[in-house]
């Protein structure tokens, strides 16, 4: 059994936690735009973060599921209703087969995360079912999710669970992402190659992203920023985060598609705490940029990972309950 993509969506994909180990090869990790919430999404279902889910952007894709599942939404509101029936962010609930899961209006955010249980199954690339689709590899054919698509689940949920009507599960969390102002990042190599004023620029002007941005790097509308000199220089490696600087001096935050390489200087480098909170800024949202230090960003990554890992195994304790009290396992 399976879920079936009855509309299509923008651009929504199968991810899971990344592709990693190939950068050498000139391919990057993909993975999920906002880390933290699928993380979240497959930590409140029992699962490990790095899952495989379905990341979804409106206008997203509507969903029938042929098959009784459990699933969990995370990252950006986008109204979703479930057989007509509203699904709140971050609480699991049951959907049984022959319900549609519909999304409309966002109310906040940009990437929603879709994980469910059983699990969807996926192409496996390079140990990754992330779908990359520059390399149009892994997730459904490497392509974006289309009308008429199914993806199959792993198993089945046990039968005495197959019928009954949506319902929301008695366990839910609170959304994790930081209440900033500021996105943080780390002096780049090419940091010091920037003006003083444009230095200055960087960390006292707003920053609106532009609605050319998608999954490879998001544009930054903002003051024209400078470079000391403007020789050409040597390719060089890059990672999301990366705060690119191409010639005309807006800037470029390299996103979950991002390339492995860049000709571009590099100012700064956006910690992976604080990637979220651009990933889910949609266009024409202002940011602004602060420097940090690498022990407090390295530190806040411990946090967020270490919190996955108490959500998942608290989860997967209230998930064990509520099957035992209907005399089932998973």
């Amino acid at each position: 059994m399976s879920l079936l993509i009855t509309r299509s969506g923008l651009c929504d994909t199968i991810q899971d936690g990344g592709r990693f180990g190939y950068r050498r090869l000139g391919i990057g990790p993909n993975g999920p735009m906002d880390r933290l919430s699928a993380g979240m999404a497959n930590a409140l279902l029992g699962k490990e973060a790095g899952a495989a889910l379905l990341e979804l952007t409106f206008p997203a894709a509507t969903l029938l599921f042929e098959a009784p599942v459990l699933i969990c939404l995370a990252g950006a509101d986008l109204t979703a209703t479930a057989g007509g029936i509203p699904v709140p962010l971050l609480q699991p609930c049951f959907v049984p087969a022959g319900s549609e899961l519909r999304f409309g209006t966002p109310r906040s955010g940009r990437w929603c995360y879709l994980a469910t249980l059983p699990e969807v199954q996926a192409d496996s690339w390079l140990n990754s079912c992330s779908t990359d689709l520059a390399a149009g590899a892994g997730g459904l054919g490497g392509r974006r999710l289309q009308r008429g698509d199914r993806i199959c689940f792993e198993r089945h949920l046990p039968a005495n669970i197959r019928h009954g009507a949506v319902r929301l599960l008695p366990w839910q969390a609170a959304a994790a992402l930081p209440a900033r102002n500021r996105i943080r990042f780390l002096p780049g190599p090419e940091w010091e190659e920037l003006t003083e004023q444009s230095r200055k620029q960087l960390l006292d002007a707003p920053f609106s992203v532009q609605a050319a941005s998608n999954r490879m790097g998001y544009r930054l509308d903002g003051p024209g920023l400078q470079v000391k000199q403007t020789d050409p220089q040597v390719s060089s490696a890059v990672t999301a985060g990366t705060l690119q600087l191409p010639p005309g001096g807006q800037l470029i935050a390299l996103m979950a598609g991002h390339q492995t390489t860049g000709g571009y200087p590099r100012v700064g480098t956006i910690c992976s705490a604080d990637l979220p909170l651009l990933a889910q800024a949609g266009p024409g949202t202002h940011v602004r940029f602060a420097l940090t230090r690498s022990e407090d960003a390295i530190a806040d990554l411990i946090k967020q990972e270490a919190y996955l890992r108490q959500l998942r195994l608290h989860s997967r304790q209230k998930l064990d309950a509520w099957l035992a009290e209907q005399g089932l396992l998973l």
